[in-house]
């Protein structure tokens, strides 16, 4: 009997659960993501302000050469700017001075303008030119100068292209001259926006943008005046020059060039909803905590924000703003308290400045945080807290396989309709490769569906300057001159481009049933320090199902120690050991790797993970690690534990002294002849239906719409598995004219491939 194609009928009448400001960006100074990315101001150490609190390696200098035998000094006294107080001295004799090389050199494009501006002092006339590495100059202005510090503006025209470009400042006789707060925009910058990557967000039509961060917003000093504070946006309003600049906890510096006031711009130029993350007095990278007592500053910051976004010019921070150029209001509706909180000290602290926010501001959408993992103790307090608060929204952050997204695509289908409903704020998939990019769309249309109780969604990271990179994968890649859109980016431009108001009900008929695939956790177990140095005995693996047991004896753990005691072959065992720490690295632990078939693909126990503070479980594909549970735990020195593994075909438990620590399942995933979902927009009367087909040949099935005929248009992204997007060559969904007689058409979905189809009825 011939086989019948499938059909996949949907109710074009039908109406199911809304998606609102559904797609959305974040924006964290991550990559140099802002400084050295959007941020299209060309110099680097702009005001002199690098120092060793932002990098080991950086210094005034960073950035700047003195050349032609010039003195350069740096000064903090006889400055102009307060919270900038750095300076540079320049002396010699003519021709010589100082060049600021950019981030790995500045791109000037020929015959295209540069806005420079800079203050300075001393009696004499100087060059500043546009020049090539070598020296060559590509455009000159010369400008006489006073002996009191003034603020000079002039636009150079580059005479040819250059890909290592910097500025120069060169003495035309001989002397001394001081110089600060130097900025070098290019002339046809929006506003202060690197026209190139500003094009690629627009591309994506968000509906919200998530800002400053991300760890960035909460990993510093409770002390708002340090310079490597908790991020405080009242420090990043005013005159960019005057900005005190801060420790960035990627590693570098943080001009503030881009701040709150520049951040709502951004969304309004990108027609997004703007979404800030305040801190919340609470650090938990350092376990630092403001007294409860002693919250006003915190509280009083939120409340401040909403007047600042949304107040008349007749409030205190609404004429601020207006100040800055903009008396018409923001309109904020979201803020986010909190990022990736953990610990019993975050939740108090949430409902204080909740609480007062509610009073005055009650129309104000409050999101609470669910913690950096998608499981476990945290994740649970994250969530019980949220509920217990009233918070509208919360915020849950997850890094993973594309493995376990494939296996996790209705992780939402039975989550509750009712508050919170959840805000995917950071998600991605370990790698840049069309396999990232399909299991990321399958698990996008997951999210579609569960729209009943998933309210926002934002992939993450979403900037990074290839020369400068602390994270990968990221959504767009870029460097000085160019732009990589990443297959990841344009999954996401093809959801959001095409968000529907509301889900349509959708069935099917003929497709391959998905079931969970049964294997047992098999491989070596090994046990391994991450520095931690103590004395392991009774080692002893048990089989569950006859109680036959292989002892291992006693051994001593070294902080170098890496040693396989067996291949278990047994679906349902335990591994017992005792174990006490007498040495080592106090913020380090041990992991036992098992089910392990190689260094890439393992699960792993680790006990004290991240400075000691962690009983986590890993699961590893290919080298890419997802965590399926984490529970807040500190190995201590000189405590004897009683250590138990217990593996059940892929369900997982932890025991610690007789107590249950960890409990997860290591799904594997059962790939689907197809994953969809299909909505309609409200204002056109149009219907989108998204798909995705991971496997190795075409799926070719019946799409029903009812009704007569349907016009409209598909794209296709499709290609290798493998394939990933670079600078000189980028794979992009292919357009076409698509069109449905008679209520409904055969379409061939290309192997390994994401398909959106979006038609109208009638035309």
């Amino acid at each position: 009997m011939k086989n019948q194609t499938p059909v996949i009928s949907v109710d074009v009448n039908g109406k199911g659960a809304s998606l609102g400001d559904f797609y959305g960006i974040f924006f964290e100074d991550l990559n140099h993501a802002a400084d050295g990315g959007l941020y299209a101001q060309m110099i680097q150490n702009p005001s002199f302000e690098f120092g060793k609190t932002d990098n080991p390696n950086y210094d005034n200098s960073t950035a700047w050469t003195a050349v032609g035998g010039a003195d350069v000094r740096f000064k903090n006294i006889g400055g102009i700017f307060e919270k900038n107080p750095w300076y540079a001295e320049i002396a010699g004799e003519t021709g010589c001075g100082l060049v600021n090389s950019g981030y790995n050199g500045m791109y000037f494009e020929k015959g295209k303008e540069y806005r420079l501006s800079f203050f300075a002092k001393g009696a004499m006339k100087i060059a500043v030119t546009l020049e090539e590495a070598e020296g060559g100059e590509l455009g000159r202005a010369e400008l006489q100068l006073t002996d009191e510090w003034a603020r000079y503006e002039v636009t150079l025209k580059a005479a040819e292209a250059s890909r290592e470009g910097r500025l120069g400042f060169r003495l035309l006789e001989g002397g001394r001259i001081a110089l600060d707060a130097v900025i070098l925009l290019p002339a046809e910058a929006d506003g202060i926006f690197r026209p190139d990557l500003l094009a690629a967000l627009k591309e994506l039509t968000p509906r919200f943008m998530r800002f400053p961060g991300g760890c960035l917003v909460h990993d510093g000093d409770l002390d708002p005046e340090s310079r490597a504070s908790c991020y405080c946006w009242k420090n990043t309003l005013g005159a960019p020059e005057a900005r005190g600049t801060r420790r960035n906890n990627w590693g570098y510096n943080q001009t503030l060039g881009l701040g709150y006031y520049e951040y709502f711009l951004l969304c309004e130029k990108l027609g997004c909803e703007p979404l800030p993350v305040l801190p919340a007095g609470w650090n938990p990278h350092r376990r630092a905590a403001c007294p409860e007592y002693d919250m006003g500053t915190w509280i009083n910051d939120a409340l401040d924000l909403v007047e600042f976004a949304n107040g008349d010019t007749g409030t205190v921070w609404g004429k601020v703003r207006a100040e800055l150029g903009h008396p018409k209001p923001f309109g904020l509706k979201y803020m986010a308290i909190g990022n990736e909180e953990v610990g019993e000290e975050f939740p108090p602290r949430y409902e204080l400045i909740a609480k007062a926010v509610r009073e005055k501001y009650p129309k104000i959408k409050l999101i609470h945080s669910a913690g950096p993992f998608p499981a476990g103790s945290e994740y649970k307090r994250g969530w019980t807290a949220a509920r217990k608060a009233g918070a509208d929204l919360i915020d849950e952050h997850y890094y993973t396989s594309p493995q376990w997204m494939l296996a996790n695509v209705d992780r939402y289908a039975g989550f509750s309709s009712r508050k919170p409903k959840v805000f995917l704020g950071e998600y991605a998939s370990w790698g840049s490769t069309m396999f990232n990019a399909l299991a990321e769309a399958a698990y996008m249309t997951g999210l579609e569906n569960a729209a009943h109780a998933v309210s926002m969604a934002c992939y993450a990271p979403l900037f990074c300057n290839v020369d400068y990179r602390n994270w990968s994968p990221d959504l767009i890649y870029f460097d000085n001159h160019r732009v990589c859109r990443s297959l990841s980016y344009y999954v996401q431009k093809l959801f959001a481009n095409n968000q529907p108001d509301s889900l349509l009900p959708v069935a099917a008929e003929g497709l391959g049933a998905s079931a969970p695939v049964v294997m047992p956790v098999l491989g070596k177990l090994e046990i391994a320090s991450c520095g931690a140095e103590g004395y392991i005995s009774d080692a002893r693996v048990i089989n569950l199902d006859n109680g036959d047991t292989v002892s291992f004896g006693d051994m001593e753990l070294k902080a170098d120690t890496r040693r396989v005691l067996s291949d278990i072959n047994l679906p349902d065992c335990e591994f017992r050991f005792r174990f006490t720490k007498t040495g080592g690295d106090w913020r380090r632990g041990m992991q036992i790797n098992f089910g392990m078939k190689d260094e890439k693909n393992r699960l792993c126990w680790d006990i004290g993970g991240w400075q000691n503070q962690d009983c986590m479980i890993t699961s590893t594909v290919d080298g890419r690690g997802t965590c399926l549970d984490q529970v807040l735990f500190t190995l201590e020195g000189g405590r004897e534990y009683d250590f138990c593994l217990r593996v059940q075909g892929r369900k997982i438990t932890t025991l610690v002294n007789g107590a249950a620590v960890n409990r997860c399942e290591d799904k594997i995933p059962e790939i689907r002849d197809l994953y969809y979902t299909a909505g309609k927009i409200k204002a056109t009367g149009e219907v989108v239906f998204k798909a995705v087909n991971l496997n190795p040949r075409r799926f070719r099935a019946r799409l029903e719409l009812g009704g007569g005929a349907w016009k409209g248009k598909m794209w296709t992204l499709s290609g290798k598995l493998e394939d990933e997007n670079t600078f000189e060559n980028e794979i992009t969904p292919a357009e076409k004219d698509f069109s449905a007689a008679r209520g409904g058409l055969t379409v061939d979905f290309p192997a390994q491939s994401v398909t959106v189809i979006r038609v109208k009825n009638g035309e």
